[in-house]
């Protein structure tokens, strides 16, 4: 293992940059020296450094400007502290990988790791664990940014982030835990101050000691998250006061504080379940307004009554209102309920037919009352005699009958 640092600033892959006159080896720690280096071509190393060694001073970074350009340090790389220069920075609008694994009890809390400036894809490997006042990624540009790994908040008790977001219209995609280790204060693991597109595949864990929120939503975003999401101590998972857009698919767990915190009548909370507690009065989330996902594509709202309830991905008021489960059992069918009726909550219409009252007869239970039809001896008559020139009828079989006038009629005509 070797030291290796800039004498100069210029393209990595210029010879005359290093004081070993030749290119750094994916066994040396490579310093900036206090210089700006151009990484123009794809390089593996141990680690990257802005720090001092003797002769080496403090300061300087890394720059990527081009595009398909990949870097990788191979050491888990500890340190407590840094100068006031950004590591390396990103100004491509091309694809660059970077593959580091940066870890420290205390680490980066003046300086930032990696600030991405420009509009490209930055596909990042690694665990990050620190704090730094401006974040130890800083997104500044409306990028993709592609995270895998774990990150992991520590602090020396000031206001630390890890990943900071001050760009709109990025997309930031974390396939990995957020949450903390030891320390930390009030500006979040990852801190949103842009609107945009946050994924994150993992687990979220806000601070049990001290006030401080696994990802905390600034101003207007997008959260997805499929994880669990706990809120420990007096610290919260997700953490906003603004309208925002906040999926969770997995538990919402509290520890002490809620999971989820969003103070906002407009914001939008789809939340899976469960909701767990870990003891009476704890509660996992405190919200205006929550939607929980019941499946997919389905869901109830719960809302202050002054929310009307069409925001997306809300229909238009009325919300769903859930009952007990003996509401529902205990029901009728429908076939007992009067035809028409809706019932149950709106959920169910009646298919009886019940006759009125004029069609029963006098005295006969029908409905909540009695029959009142009558049938005398004049209605049996009017009826009869109402229909004695229908066709089939007796009256016209009658008329054809055979009487004692016309049977004397025929006998005097053959006598």
């Amino acid at each position: 293992m070797a030291n290796v640092y800039a004498v100069k600033s210029g393209n990595w892959s210029d010879t005359t940059v290093w004081n070993t006159s030749a290119l750094p080896t994916s066994a040396d720690d490579v310093y900036s020296n206090n210089f700006t280096v151009t990484i123009d071509q794809n390089v593996t190393v141990l680690t990257l450094r802005n720090t001092a060694s003797s002769p080496i001073v403090a300061g300087g970074g890394f720059l990527i400007t081009g595009t398909n350009i990949t870097v990788t340090c191979t050491s888990t790389f500890s340190q407590t502290t840094y100068g006031t220069t950004t590591l390396l920075t990103v100004n491509s609008t091309g694809v660059v990988n970077i593959n580091l694994n940066y870890v420290s009890s205390n680490q980066l809390k003046d300086s930032i790791l990696l600030s991405v400036i420009n509009t490209g894809t930055v596909n990042f490997t690694g665990n990050v664990y620190g704090g730094g006042s401006s974040g130890q990624i800083n997104i500044t540009a409306a990028c993709t940014f592609n995270f895998v790994g774990n990150i992991r908040q520590v602090s020396d008790g000031s206001a630390r982030v890890v990943v900071l977001v001050s760009a709109t219209g990025y997309v930031l995609n974390v396939t990995g835990d957020v949450g903390f280790a030891t320390g930390g204060q009030t500006a979040g693991c990852i801190s949103i101050n842009g609107n945009g597109n946050i994924n994150i595949t993992g687990n979220l864990i806000g601070n049990s000691t001290v006030n401080q929120v696994a990802i905390s939503l600034n101003t207007l975003a997008t959260l997805n998250v499929t994880g669990n999401v706990t809120g420990s101590g007096v610290g919260v998972g997700i953490s906003t006061t603004q309208a925002c857009y906040v999926s969770v698919i997995g538990s919402l767990i509290s520890l002490g504080s809620p999971g989820l915190f969003s103070s906002n009548a407009s914001a939008i909370n789809l939340c899976s379940g469960p909701f767990l507690c870990s003891q009476y009065g704890n509660v996992p989330f405190s919200v205006s307004r929550i939607h929980y996902i019941k499946t997919i594509g389905s869901y109830f709202e719960f809302r202050d009554s002054s929310t009307n309830g069409a925001l997306s991905p809300s229909p238009a008021a009325p919300a769903t209102r859930l009952v007990s489960p003996n509401t529902v059992v205990d029901s009728p069918i429908p076939a007992n309920v009067r035809d028409g009726v809706s019932y149950a909550l709106n959920t169910l219409t009646g298919t009886l037919k019940v006759p009125a009252a004029g069609s029963v007869a006098l005295g006969v239970p029908v409905d909540n009352t009695t029959g009142t039809a009558v049938l005398t001896p004049a209605a049996v008559w009017d009826y009869a005699t109402s229909s004695l020139t229908t066709s089939g009828s007796i009256g016209e079989r009658l008329k054809n009958a055979s009487t004692v006038d016309t049977t004397g009629d025929q006998l005097a005509a053959l006598l």
